[in-house]
């Protein structure tokens, strides 16, 4: 018998107009609960039923639901005759940036964006310009977005987890369909904590970025070993790509300041997701100067023909 009848009875009216009766697939669970109300720990289903929720949209909700806090702030905004022009800066992204900025020492600036897969997806990018490279490194078991680059290997078969690297080492495994080949022939997975992984891609392949979750927590919580994020600092010193970290779990969840400013390692570039604004559709790329700068000229204190990398809201 169904413990959740008005849940699932949802959740086959929703199928009529969704694939899979749910936006995101990842929410697609067995069995199928609709929660329809949170306050701080706790949410409520269509049943009635009382959780505590200990997922918190995967640190999205880093206060908890509806933080009072929170929803009297953005009540004021939307209270406060505020309006969205396609030209011209606004008070309040300036704001926030001085605000992030502070909190977050390694950062010196930063551009707004709407998920976290943007932060990754313009992290990649800026590294890529920078360096003159196209082959990006990222981490079994890591999870960095939904876009072409980093859409793999998050929890992978067994038989398709090998010793060293891909290609040739071990097959990527696409979280999607419709990824091309050209894509994943860029894309080199290596394992968390070895690096000299990272040294076996680097004498083959010219890297631009290192991208990677400072804590692994998709395939439970693998923490660096000691002295393994230092050692890819130098090693991004010495052979000239950018260290990515992706701090949209991890940030603020371990400190304000986010991992980065616990383990001493100041990576390049990171990305920040929707904790930044307790769940609200809201991420962050910051970093050092001389790479956010890219974002208006592709060279560093130079105007050139060359175009700068965008940005777009939708």
């Amino acid at each position: 018998m169904n413990a959740w009848p008005k849940s699932f009875a949802l959740l086959q009216e929703n199928e009529k107009w969704i694939p899979g009766g749910v936006v995101s697939l990842n929410r697609k669970s067995e069995p199928n609960i609709c929660f329809v109300k949170g306050k701080g720990s706790r949410a409520w289903d269509l049943e009635g039923n009382e959780y505590i929720d200990y997922q918190a949209g995967f640190a999205a909700a880093f206060l908890g639901h509806n933080d009072a806090d929170v929803n009297r702030a953005v009540e004021s905004v939307l209270h406060a005759d505020s309006l969205l022009m396609s030209a011209g800066p606004t008070n309040l992204e300036g704001i926030f940036a001085e605000l992030f900025v502070k909190h977050v020492p390694t950062a010196d600036s930063i551009q707004i964006t709407t998920t976290g897969s943007e932060a990754t997806y313009h992290a990649i990018r800026i590294a890529r310009a920078v360096t003159g490279r196209d082959h990006v490194i990222v981490m079994q078991g890591g999870y960095n977005g939904w876009h072409n680059d980093v859409a793999c290997n998050v929890i992978s078969p067994l038989a398709d987890i090998g010793p060293r690297v891909s290609p040739g080492e071990y097959p990527i495994d696409p979280l999607s369909a419709g990824i091309p080949a050209s894509h994943q022939a860029l894309v080199h997975v290596v394992n968390y904590n070895d690096i000299d992984s990272i040294k076996y891609v680097l004498k083959r392949y010219p890297v631009a970025c290192v991208i990677m979750e400072p804590i692994l927590q998709n395939v439970g919580i693998l923490k660096p070993q000691e002295g393994y994020l230092q050692a890819l600092r130098q090693l991004a010193d010495t052979e000239g790509f950018l260290l990515i970290f992706d701090e949209v779990k991890t940030g603020f969840r371990h400190a304000l300041g986010g991992y980065q400013s616990i383990c001493g390692v100041t990576p390049d570039l990171s990305s920040f997701g929707k904790a930044v604004a307790n769940g609200y559709p809201m991420g962050v790329i910051a970093g050092k100067k001389e790479y956010m700068d890219y974002f208006i000229h592709p060279e560093k204190g130079k105007e050139c023909s060359s175009p700068a990398l965008t940005t777009r809201t939708r």
